[in-house]
């Protein structure tokens, strides 16, 4: 069964067109942090992650943007906190901080704060000796800064905000 699966995804991944995008959202990436391992029953863990991403070469399709003054980077440091409450059963709680910066022509932009509170629940539905299959829903509650100013007191724009304003739903 597990086998069948993966051979489908594989199959969709490798016919699927996949493009990169130097596109940057609000707040930090919470897919490096959707995975709760199974462990013993009534167990904690405390992960801290680090996360470095920066654009400093944009392409326009196949051409290189030449004298592009633009560049950004984003740091995320996340502290997860996950607990296997049974045998079946696993929750996790992600926090992250966010620092952004971005440097054009005009200005350079920079914030810094708490992000978005990620909640994930995780339910073991199937498992034997090589292989697990875990189910995992969960929210990201809206908790980070969305008012970050530059130092003339304009709002920065919403991708440069260390919390994104909206609720939002996720499965795994």
């Amino acid at each position: 069964m597990i086998t069948r699966v993966l051979s489908l995804f594989v199959i969709l991944m490798v016919s699927a067109s996949v493009s990169g995008q130097t596109c940057c959202t609000a707040g930090a990436p919470i897919s490096s942090n959707l995975e709760i391992s199974n462990g013993d029953i009534n167990s904690l863990s405390l992960q801290f992650t680090y996360e470095y991403k920066s654009i400093n070469l944009l392409i326009d399709n196949n051409r290189r943007l030449v004298n592009d003054p633009r560049s950004r980077f984003g740091q995320n440091a996340a502290v997860k906190l996950d607990y296997v409450i049974s045998k079946k059963w696993a929750a996790s709680v992600t926090l992250p901080l966010v620092h952004q910066s971005r440097t054009t022509v005009s200005s350079t932009q920079s914030s810094i704060g708490i992000g978005d509170l990620s909640i994930l629940g995780q339910y073991l539905l199937i498992a034997d000796q090589r292989n697990a299959l875990n189910i995992s829903g969960g929210i990201k509650l809206p908790i980070g800064k969305v008012n970050h100013r530059d130092p003339s007191s304009i709002f920065l724009s919403p991708d440069m905000q260390s919390g994104s304003g909206s609720f939002d739903y996720f499965a795994r």
